[in-house]
């Protein structure tokens, strides 16, 4: 009886924590724009060249991690030959399905796609985990050294901010193929009393070179933010960097808040709370809301470009 009061309170508690977790943080993204209004007026909001340049590199990034999606499963498939069209087209209108909490959406519209045109279940799904977990090490890989170096001498009495980054301790098993070929096995074992073959799973060599072509889509991440922020504020140089990692850091902290459409309200707390270190509270509040608003832009861009490249294939998607 205790046992099942027990269950039932966890099972409340996971229900209503989200909307917790959630609620805290507009409270006190609301509380520091409250604080700082007269500044916040105070900025133009104009959009310019600079927050143009910003918006193709947003997109960018995402076009580029389509084409790359379409690499890991042609590795994982053999006679597989998606072309890098299709791998923009999946992979885009999956990226757009973000805005429905979780990943779900996302992977479900690769694996309708996929099995549409003969792929495997297994393979589908290993391809979306390589994706995600090369682009969240690809976070990881340009972070580190900036965290270690730059930022942690802006934030020496609270290290603790950068804890999302132990998140790639346990993924670290996807990037070696033996150790992520037993591991998977296993939980198929137990779940469903099946297993998958070696076959659909990436070499390590293979995971290596993917690794570092996934650099590019979080570099232009990184990037779209900095041309955003110094379309609205005065940044030197020398912060570009540090600003272009923090846009990172936040995007790694929305996608763990899996329960927050595309992290919406996550990452602009965190973008405050880092980049305030770097310019005024009022400052760092604006331009975490024209980066929100400017990537809404590039995903209505890219909403534009799926159209484009779905044209006539509506059959096949």
């Amino acid at each position: 009886m205790r046992l099942r009061m027990t269950k039932k309170i966890y099972k409340q508690i996971r229900k209503i924590l989200p909307f917790i977790i959630v609620a805290l943080t507009v409270f006190f993204f609301a509380r520091a724009l409250g604080k700082n209004w007269s500044e916040v007026q105070q900025i133009s909001f104009t959009p310019n060249l600079n927050s143009a340049i910003g918006v193709l590199c947003l997109m960018a990034s995402v076009l580029v991690s389509g084409i790359l999606w379409a690499r890991i499963l042609n590795k994982l498939v053999k006679d597989s030959h998606i072309g890098w069209i299709d791998g923009v087209r999946i992979h885009t209108a999956s990226w757009l399905l973000k805005y429905i909490p979780g990943q779900a959406g996302s992977y479900l519209n690769k694996l309708s796609w996929g099995v549409k045109k003969g792929y495997s279940k297994k393979a589908l799904t290993n391809s979306f985990i390589y994706e995600n977990a090369l682009l969240l090490f690809a976070s990881i890989i340009i972070s580190v050294p900036v965290v270690l170096t730059v930022l942690s001498s802006r934030f020496t009495d609270n290290l603790t901010l950068f804890a999302p980054l132990l998140i790639a301790v346990p993924l670290v098993m996807v990037l070696h193929q033996n150790t992520f070929f037993k591991v998977t096995n296993f939980i198929f074992k137990k779940l469903k009393n099946q297993t998958i073959s070696k076959d659909l799973f990436l070499r390590t060599e293979q995971i290596a070179f993917l690794q570092l072509e996934f650099l590019v889509p979080r570099l232009l991440t990184g990037a779209g933010f900095v041309w955003i922020a110094t379309s609205l504020v005065q940044v030197a140089p020398a912060d570009y960097l540090p600003l272009a990692v923090i846009y990172i850091l936040a995007g790694v902290v929305g996608l763990l808040a899996i329960f927050v459409p595309s992290g919406l309200g996550v990452r602009e707390a965190v973008i405050v709370l880092l980049a305030s270190a770097y310019m005024s509270p009022a400052q760092a509040i604006v331009v975490s809301i024209a980066a929100r608003f400017y990537a809404t832009i590039a995903d209505l861009l890219l909403a534009g470009v799926y159209l484009v490249l779905n044209k006539g294939r509506i059959n096949q998607q």
